[in-house]
């Protein structure tokens, strides 16, 4: 069996059982301290020598070279992802299988799948916001009106501040990403898979972009 799917299998099996596990017990597990845990902005990737740690809103997890513990796991939004997560294994599998291009290494399929997961959250958002926005503003704008719809002026007032809010969010994320792209140290830590099995740090020159 291809190890990919074996690891997507690992991914349900944690996805249960991690309901009953405490957080000092897994940071220990891990050799993290309990302040990885903490999440404060919307958008964190913090590499750490044995794991990765990943807070992208509701996804929060521990990625190894060899699987991912999802910290809340509960609820409809981290069920419908940890599937896709399996999913995307699978197949990346059975193309490896027939013959297919060499694939990432384990972590890094996880965590470009966490990654795209984000970012089609975020193209919704802004798909969702944009034609609100600009509909309120033609109604603000219609010369038949011969004073402002305050009911209208609400609802942009309304729409502002979500927009600020994803703005937000949407810096914090370009920017966690910026900050992972020019730090080279975690970059080369990052390949968790190669460090596990050459027991040596990767050469900075292998680094592609």
């Amino acid at each position: 069996m291809c190890g990919l799917v074996k690891r997507a299998v690992t991914v349900l099996l944690l996805h249960v059982f991690l309901l009953v596990i405490k957080k000092s017990d897994l940071a220990a597990r891990h050799h993290l301290a309990l302040r990885d845990f903490r999440f404060s902005t919307s958008t964190s990737i913090l590499v750490r020598e044995h794991c990765t740690v990943v807070g992208l809103q509701h996804i929060k997890a521990i990625i190894t070279a060899q699987s991912v513990t999802f910290l809340e796991a509960r609820g409809p939004l981290m069920v419908d992802f940890v599937k896709e997560l399996q999913a995307h294994l699978q197949t990346i599998c059975l193309d490896q299988q027939d013959g297919g291009a060499e694939v990432l290494p384990y972590e890094f399929v996880v965590l470009e799948t966490m990654l795209a997961k984000m970012i089609a959250a975020l193209d919704a958002r802004l798909e969702e916001l944009e034609p609100a926005i600009a509909e309120t503003l033609n109604g603000l704008l219609d010369p038949r009106l011969s004073s402002i719809d305050r009911g209208q002026l609400h609802i942009l007032l309304h729409l502002s501040k979500k927009f600020s809010e994803f703005q937000a969010l949407l810096d914090d994320f370009t920017n966690t990403l910026d900050e992972l792209a020019e730090s080279e140290d975690d970059l080369i830590y990052m390949y968790l898979s190669h460090l596990q099995q050459q027991s040596c740090e990767r050469d900075p020159d292998d680094i592609e972009e």
